[in-house]
């Protein structure tokens, strides 16, 4: 295809020539399928008598099919999001640049991780996608309406022009193994097909003679930007853009230690024996390098058969934190809530087979909370 890739360059450059040396204003695209007919007229004198002007022949030919399309991410900066997410959204423009209504098949396009970053920053990926679909904008207000907006794979009868350009949403779902600032990068890819086909056009008419009397297809797209995504480059019928999310999330971590309070020898260093008290510390810190805050942050700690009588009028429950407004104090037992201010929620002690639970809490970046309780070895 290089030398025919050659060919329509140097058509292009011979075009662009001859226009230069009129004076006419540049117009819109000429319709697919519009007959072009002209004549010429020879003009001449026999001596110094003008003759009768001689007309050629009419030529008439019909104009081919450019088929273009465009693709164009509409974020200005890369989206936020979360492990987990099922509606992780990016959002493009399809529009049909050529000279006559056509298809966009459209397909998204889960880039590997190491992938460019097309904000620049970070310069690459770290994360993988998997699952992703495309919707279209059902209501046309803009913006992504799950429920609303209709998963697609095809833009029908797509008319030429921006008045004809329709936006669509590449809707991701974000591994629940995300990490926080992990960046992953997707791709909308819309390939060119014949308007009402619902196909995608496997190639076009370039490569055959030209027929004056037909209408051909021809791809005219320039060299694509992101061939990764599927667009392998000049004149293939396809186009597409790639978008990118970045990983906001929570950093914690859970540490638990113990200790023993007394025994029943009551000696001056106590030892883990039956009738011991013991105490346990957890600790839950989100780091102060994340992104975002953690909520709802439930705490389960199942204890072994032979450890009894929880007691919590002895230890504490507290959370420390960069700001105010979040639970501190003591459970007085296994029922006690302590109360907290937005963005904290109020926090529940519980115990039930054999099970502490702590639920309810909220932890900034910097924030820790420490759970302390009593028991007893049987």
């Amino acid at each position: 295809m290089k030398h025919l890739n050659r060919a329509r360059l140097a058509s292009t450059l011979m075009v662009g020539a001859l226009l230069g040396l009129g004076s006419m204003a540049a117009n819109a695209a000429t319709t697919a399928g519009t007959d072009v007919s002209n004549t010429a007229t020879v003009a001449y004198k026999v001596g110094t008598v003008d003759q009768t002007p001689i007309t050629s022949n009419t030529v008439t030919f019909k104009v081919d099919a450019k088929l273009i399309l465009s693709v164009t991410k509409l974020d200005g900066t890369i989206i936020e999001t979360q492990p987990g997410s099922t509606t992780a959204v990016t959002k493009f423009k399809v529009q049909n640049d050529g000279n006559q209504t056509q298809d966009a098949v459209l397909s998204a396009v889960n880039m590997a991780s190491g992938s460019a970053n097309p904000f620049g920053t970070p310069a690459n990926s770290n994360l993988a996608i998997v699952t992703s679909k495309v919707y279209a904008d059902t209501n046309g207000n803009n913006t992504y309406d799950a429920g609303t907006d209709l998963q697609i794979s095809v833009l029908s009868n797509l008319a030429v022009g921006s008045a004809g350009a329709k936006t669509v949403f590449v809707v991701a779902t974000i591994p629940a193994t995300a990490t926080d600032s992990q960046v992953a990068v997707v791709g909308l890819l819309a390939k060119v097909g014949t308007a009402g086909s619902g196909a995608a056009l496997a190639t076009d008419d370039s490569g055959s003679a030209w027929t004056a009397g037909t209408v051909q297809n021809i791809f005219a797209e320039a060299a694509s930007a992101h061939p990764a995504t599927g667009d392998s480059g000049q004149y293939d019928g396809a186009a597409s853009d790639l978008d990118a999310y970045l990983v906001k999330s929570a950093s914690l971590t859970i540490n638990k230690s113990s200790k023993v309070l007394s025994d029943p020898t009551g000696a001056a260093i106590p030892h883990a024996i039956p009738g011991a008290v013991m105490q346990y510390t957890i600790t839950v810190a989100n780091a102060s390098g994340a992104s975002t805050n953690a909520s709802a942050i439930a705490i389960n700690d199942s204890l072994a058969s032979m450890l009894t009588n929880v007691t919590w009028n002895t230890g504490t429950l507290k959370v420390t934190t960069t700001g105010t407004g979040n639970a501190t104090g003591s459970c007085a037992d296994a029922g006690s809530t302590l109360t907290a201010t937005s963005p904290y929620t109020a926090v529940t002690c519980g115990y039930s087979s054999q099970t502490v639970s702590v639920s309810g809490i909220t932890l900034k970046p910097s924030d820790t909370a420490t759970i302390t309780f009593n028991v007893t070895i049987n």
